[in-house]
C-alpha cells in the first residue's frame, strides 16, 4: 500500500466542512479501509467531531468551531482479502498534524489545480521503456495572492522542476514540470499534488494513478474514415481500439467542430444514452443530421479518457487535439464537374493527366484515380488518391502553400486518399472577386523537408479554386403559397430571407400564409447564413409583384441602390451584423385587387456579397451618394439566382366601410316595422340617406386617391398606407 505524506492545513471558517482525503492503493487489489487508531497508548490523537469514512478513507472535519493551533491525528490503514472479510491482512499506521490558523482570506478563495493538468482519479498508462511527463498548473484565487508552492507526493525517482509563472494562462497561474522513467512493469503508482498560496490557503488534493509498462487504448480505425466523405444524414460514428474498452467513470466529452472552429455538437462518453460501449473494442455514437450542413468540413476532438481499458484502474485513452486526427466532409449530390490542371515534375500530365473534380465519390467507388475538390460555404477539402502520388511523396508530406508551418494545413490520409482541408480564410487561401463572383484560391505542394531559406522548385503543385456567385435575388411575399423553396447549389453561399413581427427581430413568421391587414408594418431580414468570415451582405434593390414571377408585367420597385424609391413607405434599417440586411415595409395591395376578398403581394430582393476589407466595394458606398437611376454594376452583368419565401395573405375588406354598411342596413330594418301608408316616406328617406352616404364616400375616395397618386406617382398598384385617413 502507498499513502500520501501526512500534512494538512485548515482555515478556521464558518463554512461547509473541509474534506481531507487520503488516496490508497493496493497492488494486489485487496480491499483497503481506514480507522482511527485505538492501540497506540498515549500517542493516539483524534480531531474533535471529525468523521472518518472507513471504506473511502476520507476524513471530514469542520474547523469553524476549532481553536487555532496544531492537532494530531492517528489513523490505521488496513487491507482485507475482500469487502466482506473482517480479518486484516496487514496495516500501516499513519500520524499527521493539522494546522488550524486564521486568515483574512475567505475559505472559498483557495487556489485550484487547472487544465492541462489531469483531473483527479485519472488512470494513466506508461508504455514500457518510455518516460512520463506531466505539467501541473495551479491558479491563485486573486491577484492579491500568488502560488508559492506545488507540493507533490510522487513515486521514487520522479524529477520536479522549480515553480514558474505559466506562460499560457493568467497572471495568477503557476506551474511545475514532472518527469519520471519507471523501472518496473505492471505496477500502480500514485502521484498526488496540492498548491499553496501566499496566504497559506491550500488547494484540494489531486491524485492520479500511473500504471507502469502498459499502453493506453489506441484508436486503430474509425468510421467515417479520416478525410472521408459522407452524405447529409444521421451519422453513426464508430471508434475501434487496439484492446477492449469500457465506459469512463467521469464526464468526458466528444466534440464536433465545423472547419471554422465553431463547436456544433457534443456528447458525454459517460452518458450511456449518448455513447454506446458494446463490451468489445468499439465505441459508438450518433451525430444527428440537424447539426450538419452540406458541403462542409468537420472534425472531432476528444478529451483524455473517452474510453478506458478493462485492466488495472482502467487506463484512459489519449486525447485528440488536432483537427486532422479525425475529420470528414459532408457532401450533397453533385450537379456539375469542374476540372483544374495538375502540374508535377514526377507526374505525367500531358496525356493521361489526373483531373481535379468537384464530384463527390465515395471512398470505395470508381473515382480512385481522380483528385476531388469539394467547395462548401465556409470551407473546402481536396482528396488526392494515394496511388497517384504516394510512390513519390509521403502521405503527410503535402501542405497548402499559404501556410507550411500550421499542422492543420498539412495533409492527412485514410486507406485510399490523401486529404487537405481548410476554412476559406485560413492556410493562406487568397480572396479575389469581380463584378459577379468571389474566388478563393490556394495550391497543394509537397513539403521537401529542406531547411534552406529558398525553394528552387516544387516537384508537385496542384492549384485549386472555389468560386461563388456574389449576387442573389431573394423572394418573399404576402400570400397563399405555403411552400418554402431554398435552392442551394454547390459552391454557393447560403442565404435566408424571413419576415419578423417587430423591429426587435426576435419572433419570426414560421407558418405561411401570414395573414395581415392593409397598413401593417412588416420587418424583413435577408441574411448570409454560411460563408467565409471576410464577407458582408448589402441590400441592393427590392420590388413587389402580384405573382411569384420576378419579371411580372406589374412591378413596383420600392428599394433601389440600397435606398427607398418611388416614395414608398419603407425604411432601410441598420443591421446588427455585417451578414444581415434589414428593412421595414408597410403592407399594401395592388390596385387590380381592389374589391377582392384577399390579395397577394410578392417581395423580391437582390443582395450583393462584398469583401469587408474592400473600402471601395458596393457594400461600403453611401446611399446618399449613389445615383438613383444608375448603378456602378449593371444588373445585366450579374448572375442572379432566386430563393422563394412566403407568403402573406392580405384581407381585402375595409373595416370602416363594413361599419357604414351595417349602419344603413340597421336603419332600413327598423323602418320596415312601420305601416304600409309610411312606405313612400320611408323609401324617400332611405334613398336620401343612401344618396348622402354615396356623396360622402365619393368625396372621401377622391381625397384619398389624390393623396395616393401624389405619393405613388406610378400607375398599376395601390400605394402604402401608414394609417387611416
Amino acid at each position: 500500500m502507498t499513502t500520501p505524506v501526512p500534512i494538512g492545513h485548515l482555515l478556521t471558517c464558518d463554512i461547509t466542512p473541509v474534506d481531507t482525503s487520503e488516496t490508497m492503493a493496493d497492488p494486489d487489489g485487496d480491499d483497503v479501509r481506514c480507522f482511527f487508531a485505538i492501540n497506540c497508548g498515549t500517542g493516539c490523537f483524534t480531531l474533535p467531531g471529525a468523521v472518518l469514512d472507513s471504506n473511502g478513507c476520507e476524513l471530514t472535519w469542520d474547523a469553524a468551531s476549532a481553536s487555532t493551533g496544531l492537532y494530531g491525528v492517528s489513523i490505521e490503514i488496513m487491507d482485507f482479502a475482500n469487502t466482506t472479510s473482517n480479518k486484516a491482512l496487514s496495516f500501516i499506521p499513519l500520524q499527521f498534524l493539522v494546522d488550524v490558523y486564521s486568515s483574512p482570506t475567505s475559505c472559498g478563495e483557495k487556489p485550484v489545480i487547472i487544465p492541462p493538468t489531469r483531473p483527479h482519479d485519472s488512470c494513466l498508462g506508461i508504455p514500457q521503456s518510455s518516460t512520463y511527463h506531466e505539467v501541473i498548473v495551479a491558479r491563485a484565487s486573486s491577484t492579491n495572492v500568488s502560488i508559492i508552492e506545488i507540493a507533490t507526493i510522487s513515486p521514487p525517482g520522479m524529477i520536479k522542476s522549480d515553480l514558474a509563472p505559466y506562460p499560457y494562462g493568467l497572471s495568477t497561474d503557476y506551474y511545475i514540470n514532472t518527469t519520471w522513467t519507471p523501472t518496473t512493469t505492471g505496477e500502480e503508482e500514485i502521484m498526488c499534488f496540492t498548491a499553496e498560496d501566499s496566504d497559506g490557503s491550500v488547494s484540494p488534493q489531486t491524485c492520479i494513478t500511473l500504471v507502469t509498462g502498459n499502453s493506453p487504448p489506441e484508436i486503430i480505425a474509425m468510421t467515417p474514415s479520416r478525410g472521408g466523405r459522407v452524405p447529409l444524414q444521421d451519422l453513426h460514428m464508430e471508434l475501434i481500439y487496439d484492446q477492449t474498452v469500457a465506459r469512463p467513470s467521469r464526464s468526458t466529452m466528444i466534440s464536433l467542430y465545423s472547419q471554422n472552429g465553431n463547436m456544433v455538437y457534443q456528447v458525454d462518453s459517460e452518458n450511456r444514452y449518448q455513447v454506446h460501449f458494446p463490451g468489445d473494442n468499439t465505441l459508438r455514437f450518433t451525430i444527428p443530421a440537424q447539426y450538419l450542413r452540406e458541403m462542409t468540413s468537420y472534425y472531432i476532438l476528444m478529451g483524455s479518457g473517452v474510453a478506458r481499458s478493462t485492466t488495472y484502474c482502467g487506463i484512459e485513452s489519449s486525447a485528440t487535439t488536432y483537427k486532422n486526427e479525425w475529420s470528414f466532409f459532408v457532401t450533397e449530390v453533385p450537379e456539375a464537374t469542374t476540372y483544374f490542371p495538375v502540374t508535377s515534375d514526377l507526374i505525367d500530365v500531358t496525356s493521361d493527366a489526373p483531373d481535379v473534380t468537384t464530384d463527390t465519390p465515395g471512398d470505395d467507388d470508381r473515382y480512385v484515380d481522380e483528385i476531388v475538390l469539394l467547395c462548401g460555404p465556409t470551407s473546402f477539402q481536396i482528396d488526392i488518391p494515394r496511388q497517384l502520388v504516394e510512390a513519390s511523396f509521403p502521405a503527410t508530406g503535402l501542405y497548402l502553400m499559404g501556410d507550411a508551418v500550421n499542422p492543420n494545413c498539412r495533409s492527412f490520409a485514410n486507406y485510399q486518399y490523401i486529404s487537405l482541408n481548410s476554412s476559406l480564410t485560413e492556410c493562406g487561401t487568397e480572396y479575389t472577386d469581380n463584378a459577379t463572383h468571389s474566388f478563393y484560391t490556394n495550391s497543394v505542394v509537397n513539403h521537401d523537408g529542406n531547411t534552406n531559406m529558398i525553394v528552387e522548385y516544387l516537384s508537385l503543385q496542384i492549384p485549386i479554386s472555389c468560386d461563388y456567385d456574389r449576387s442573389k435575388k431573394l423572394l418573399s411575399h404576402f400570400v397563399t403559397i405555403s411552400d418554402y423553396i431554398m435552392k442551394r447549389e454547390k459552391g454557393e453561399f447560403v442565404y435566408d430571407f424571413a419576415i419578423y413581427t417587430d423591429i426587435s427581430y426576435t419572433v419570426k413568421y414560421n407558418k405561411y400564409p401570414v395573414e395581415t391587414h392593409l397598413g401593417t408594418n412588416l420587418f424583413f431580414r435577408s441574411e448570409l447564413l454560411r460563408a467565409a468570415d471576410n464577407l458582408e451582405i448589402h441590400l441592393r434593390s427590392c420590388r413587389a409583384t402580384p405573382s411569384p414571377n420576378y419579371e411580372d408585367s406589374l412591378v413596383y420597385e420600392f428599394i433601389k441602390d440600397g435606398c427607398g424609391a418611388n416614395s414608398a413607405a419603407v425604411r432601410v434599417l441598420k443591421p446588427h451584423k455585417q451578414t444581415q440586411a434589414d428593412f421595414e415595409l408597410t403592407s399594401f395591395r395592388f390596385r387590380q385587387d381592389l374589391g377582392s376578398e384577399f390579395s397577394q403581394v410578392w417581395i423580391h430582393c437582390e443582395v450583393i456579397v462584398c469583401d469587408v476589407n474592400d473600402a471601395y466595394s458596393e457594400c461600403h458606398a453611401e446611399a446618399a451618394k449613389r445615383t438613383r437611376y444608375r448603378r456602378s454594376i449593371k444588373e445585366s452583368d450579374q448572375k442572379v439566382k432566386r430563393v422563394t419565401r412566403g407568403p402573406i395573405l392580405l384581407d381585402g375588406n375595409d373595416e370602416n366601410a363594413e361599419k357604414s354598411l351595417l349602419s344603413v342596413k340597421t336603419s332600413v330594418n327598423n323602418e320596415e316595422g312601420g305601416s304600409a301608408n309610411d312606405m313612400p316616406s320611408v323609401f324617400t328617406t332611405a334613398l336620401s340617406v343612401i344618396f348622402i352616404i354615396m356623396v360622402m364616400t365619393l368625396m372621401t375616395m377622391g381625397v384619398a386617391l389624390h393623396r395616393v397618386m401624389r405619393r405613388l406617382n406610378y400607375k398599376g398598384y395601390e400605394a402604402l398606407s401608414n394609417g387611416t385617413d
